[in-house]
Order: C-alpha cells, then sequence, then structure tokens
C-alpha cells in the first residue's frame, strides 16, 4: 500500500469513526458464528482441521465450513471469498463459491476450464476491485496492453472473477506454477447510511494440500486447518490479492504470463473541462 494511501485512509477513519465502529461490531457478531472460543478448538463443537478423504476428509470438511459461512447472519454482514488454487473440478466447491461474490484463481489449463469451474464463472457473481485497498485503481488493460484511461463519469471500480487464471499454459516442460491452495472468507460491509463503499472484510482462512477436486475427495490423504488468528488472516489476504492482481481473465489467455490488469490513468484534459464547464465541489 503506498503512503498516500494509508494517509488517506486514515483521514476517512477519523471524519467517519461511526461507519468504522459499526462495521466493526458486524464484523464481531458475523465472526461469533464461527464458534472461536478463547480456550482453543476444544470447546468447539465445529471442526478446524481435516485429514485424509471421503466423507469425513478434507474436501468434505471444506464443503461444510463453506456452508457455515453461508449460513451467517446477513443483513450488516455477506458472505464472500476469495482464493487461489492449482486444479478445480469439484462442483460441491463450485456451486458454494457461486453463492456468494468471489475470486477465485487457477492455473491455466491446457484447453478450458472444468466443467465446475465453468460453471462456478458463468453462474457465481464477482467481486469489485474497489473492496480491497491492494487492488483499488486497477482495471483491464486496453487492446495493446495500454493502461485503460478514466474520465469523468467513468467508474473507478472493475469486477473480477468469479474465475481467473494464472501462469503458463501446461507444456509438459518444468515451468512455474501456482501450487498454493487458500481461502480467504469473510464479508462484504456497505456503508448505506453515508454512501462511502463497500468494503471487504476477512475473518478466516482455510488452507491446506488439497486441490479442490473429486480426486482429492476421493483418492488422495490429505490434510486442511480454518485459521482466525488476525495477523496470518491479513496476511493470508494480502497473498491472495497480490496473485489476483497478476492473474488473467478466464477467456482468450495467453500461454505465457500476460496479467491484464494496470493502474488506471485519468484523463486531465477531460477532468479540466469537467471542472471548468460544470465547477467542482464547493
Amino acid at each position: 500500500m503506498k503512503q498516500g494511501d494509508r494517509y488517506v485512509e486514515q483521514q476517512d477513519e477519523e471524519s467517519s469513526p461511526s461507519i468504522l465502529e459499526r462495521q466493526k461490531r458486524a464484523s464481531a457478531e458475523a465472526l461469533k458464528r464461527w464458534d472461536l472460543g478463547v480456550h482453543g478448538r476444544e470447546r468447539s463443537e465445529q471442526r478446524w482441521h481435516w485429514f485424509g478423504g471421503g466423507e469425513e476428509g478434507v474436501v468434505a470438511g471444506m464443503c461444510e465450513l463453506l456452508d457455515r459461512h453461508l449460513a451467517r447472519p446477513e443483513g450488516w454482514f455477506r458472505p464472500a471469498a476469495i482464493g487461489c488454487v492449482p486444479w478445480f473440478n469439484h462442483i460441491g466447491i463450485a456451486r458454494r463459491l457461486a453463492a456468494m461474490p468471489c475470486c477465485i484463481v487457477i492455473n491455466k489449463p491446457r484447453s478450458s476450464p472444468s466443467p465446475a469451474a465453468q460453471a462456478l464463472h458463468h453462474s457465481g457473481r464477482p467481486v469489485s476491485t474497489e473492496w480491497f485497498p491492494a487492488l483499488r485503481g486497477l482495471k483491464p488493460k486496453q487492446l495493446g496492453g495500454r493502461p485503460r484511461v478514466v474520465g469523468p463519469g467513468d467508474a473507478m471500480g472493475s469486477s473480477l472473477g468469479p474465475l481467473r487464471v494464472y501462469g503458463h499454459t501446461p507444456t509438459g516442460e518444468s515451468l512455474p506454477l501456482l501450487h498454493s491452495k487458500v481461502l480467504v472468507l469473510g464479508g462484504i460491509y456497505e456503508d448505506d447510511e453515508f454512501f462511502t463503499g463497500v468494503t471487504f472484510r476477512p475473518d478466516l482462512v482455510w488452507i491446506g494440500s488439497a486441490n479442490w477436486t473429486r480426486e482429492a475427495e476421493r483418492l488422495h490423504t490429505e490434510s486442511a486447518v480454518a485459521v482466525a488468528d488476525h495477523s496470518f488472516v491479513k496476511d493470508s489476504m494480502a497473498y491472495v490479492t497480490q496473485i489476483i492482481a497478476q492473474s488473467e481473465k478466464t477467456e482468450k489467455f495467453e500461454s505465457t504470463p500476460s496479467p491484464n490488469l494496470a493502474p488506471a490513468e485519468f484523463d486531465d484534459e477531460a477532468f479540466a473541462y469537467y471542472a471548468a464547464e460544470f465547477g467542482g465541489p464547493e
């Protein structure tokens, strides 16, 4: 985050403490539904780690965790998720992710994503760059790779997801690939009183060895854990948003890494004309 962005955020916090306080209270109330106790997971009635496969294994546990996430209170809180995984063909996970705004990044497939991944892409809901400080100001590049130019009246945020791709198309050679399996769960909080925008607040991270596949559910020996530690959640969100920033759209991707997001440029001449014609804020 740039120093200027941090200064603006600090100004916003000072000028609108009631908004932030309401968001924090809503986040705290939503967090209670995770059944997190200060004395550790042994007093929890919910599962926080999973091993192996089958009905009690890692992939089934992830589906259970997503069901619990979707059942959390709405109102000020709306479930959402961002994540990354190399391979994804599990329709149960796809259907659950499609029920909330999300952006999931996968490795580039040889030809097209699996039917489950395609189902998420076509029926799911994207996230907005404006919900994440690290993604604000990013927009898809124009043809030729030039940054997109923003003028008066243009929306600042861009929709990302629900599915994006990353890295190289498989060629049989040993190439760098996305190998992390991380899912950040949190809530979208909208300020409906002062209209300051929407914010994503993370509160839980699923991390494990398993791809989100039928094979991982039926055949593989896997392990995973859900973590609510604040510093780990914060760093995980920063890591996943960095991957999203380097990802590409699912349609017509290149065989080599070709991120299609870049900071937008402002049409200074158009903004100057607009200010002269209509006047600036009083």
